[in-house]
């Protein structure tokens, strides 16, 4: 990666840095204290899990440049985001708050479609912000009481939106993705390289290291 680029995920998330590292793009960590529970309502015609997850991902990198100074030299990015899970789009599904939230969650997903909304904030620290949704498709199949409560039974849900991780167990569950797979797993690093060569005219070989 070019050195004159420094590119910070505003997250403490292990599958967002980890698919970051896997993409190539050189990072370095600041998690985010931004306060998420205030939102403003969603625009007329814009869905409100789209709302949702663009809001958090755009505090949350609001949050990271206000604890940051500019590096004479350095153009500094910072990449933040936001991952909800929605039948509708019009309610979400967060992180489940325990087994019977996990439940719940699980069962409401079983035999269907939802989509996986993620938000995302690429913001130059010298003003400039971009944020976006990337919404993928998932189908599930039709769960047993028994799978259900089995899957619970791990630790696999409590840390993920919609309760389930489509890298690890949940992946016997997912019958079909339509769309960006990373974007499920936790961020879309494809959206982050168009985002930083289309907005910000940085060319795409820099961004490999």
């Amino acid at each position: 990666m070019n050195k004159n680029i420094r590119l910070i995920l505003a997250s403490a998330s292990p599958r967002r840095h980890e698919l970051l590292q896997a993409g190539g793009l050189i990072h370095s960590v600041i998690v985010s204290d931004a306060d998420e529970s205030v939102r403003t309502e969603a625009p007329d015609g814009v869905p409100f899990a789209c709302h949702y997850a663009a809001e958090a991902s755009r505090m949350k990198g609001e949050a990271v440049c206000a604890m940051l100074s500019p590096v004479d030299g350095i153009r500094t990015f910072i990449i933040s985001a936001d991952t909800v899970v929605s039948s509708d789009m019009a309610s979400v599904l967060g992180k489940p708050k325990g087994k019977e939230d996990a439940r719940r969650m699980i069962s409401s997903l079983s035999g269907g479609t939802h989509y996986v909304i993620g938000g995302l904030t690429v913001s130059e620290l010298s003003g400039k912000s971009v944020t976006c949704n990337v919404i993928t498709e998932v189908t599930f199949a039709t769960l047993t009481e028994a799978e259900i409560d089995a899957y619970i039974s791990t630790n696999e849900p409590y840390d993920k939106a919609g309760a389930y991780g489509i890298q690890g167990i949940a992946s016997l569950f997912a019958e079909k993705v339509n769309g960006d797979y990373a974007n499920v797993v936790g961020i879309s690093v494809a959206q982050i390289r168009k985002i930083l060569t289309e907005e910000f005219n940085i060319l795409p070989q820099e961004l490999i290291g």
